[in-house]
């Protein structure tokens, strides 16, 4: 079933995001429509939805399976009064307001595991159900804006999980062994996002690092961190302490000194 927007809209919680929305059945990613129209000019708080998506990316330039009629695959643009640098704690902001979304949605069928693996996806039993992509525009004054890309696998049975994925990655319905409403879980979503980032333009990150680490599935396990420079790839282990002040991932090496991962791929050990 196609998603309704008459549903999203009616007890929409928010002030701003999700009061203007543009729903489609097909986009090469939700991302690139939403930077179009913040390009031309769409207010803080639109939302671009789509039912399927042919050229979904997540993280580093990956591909985002994205099959019709099944999951959530939105965008959100923001208008942030913040400096440049300040841009990527948004998307730990949105990581924040996620993984809450999730965890409130799957509370009442009895799903209770749910968890942020740095930096910002949401994990269930250790499989990938959710994921953030956030992309920026700056202008001659400074930030643009800031699109927030967020692909949800709500519905997806284990049939329609390509065989290669079939051990990394799951769905709301398959952990809950029951259909979701998409509609009701972009209604939590929108809300948290925005409640979050208000918080975050009001109070400073502080509120969203201690959350953020209350819903990590990592904090205090030991793992490695990979990351890819110039071709390169370098490899850091340790134990997995928390975020310092700029949302960079601190580890604490086996000799004892800690360090600062900015970006990378976390695998538990």
């Amino acid at each position: 079933m196609t998603i309704n927007k008459n549903l999203i809209s009616s007890n929409l919680e928010t002030d701003f995001i999700g009061r203007k929305i543009h729903i489609f059945d097909e986009l090469p990613s939700t991302n690139e429509r939403a930077h179009e129209l913040a390009t031309a000019g769409a207010s803080e708080g639109t939302v671009v939805i789509a039912e399927s998506q042919t050229s979904g990316k997540g993280r580093r330039g990956r591909d985002w399976f994205s099959p019709p009629g099944l999951n959530i695959y939105t965008s959100i643009i923001l208008r942030p009064a913040i400096s440049p640098e300040d841009a990527p704690k948004l998307t730990l902001v949105a990581a924040v307001a996620l993984a809450e979304a999730i965890i409130e949605s799957l509370r009442e069928l009895g799903v209770h595991s749910a968890g942020i693996k740095w930096p910002n996806d949401i994990l269930i039993k250790k499989k990938k159900c959710a994921g953030i992509l956030t992309e920026m525009k700056m202008g001659s004054e400074g930030i643009n804006f800031v699109i927030i890309g967020i692909g949800i696998n709500v519905n997806m049975a284990l049939r329609d999980i390509p065989m290669e994925l079939i051990t990394l990655a799951s769905s709301l319905s398959i952990e809950a062994n029951d259909t979701l409403s998409r509609e009701g879980i972009l209604q939590s979503l929108y809300s948290k996002i925005e409640n979050w980032y208000k918080r975050y333009l009001s109070e400073g990150f502080l509120p969203v690092k201690e959350r953020w680490e209350m819903l990590s599935l990592i904090k205090g396990a030991f793992i490695s961190a990979a990351s890819s420079v110039g071709g390169l790839h370098a490899y850091e282990e340790g134990e997995a302490l928390g975020l310092d002040d700029e949302g960079n991932l601190l580890i604490k090496k086996n000799d004892g000194n800690v360090i600062s991962v900015i970006t990378g791929d976390i695998t538990i050990l």
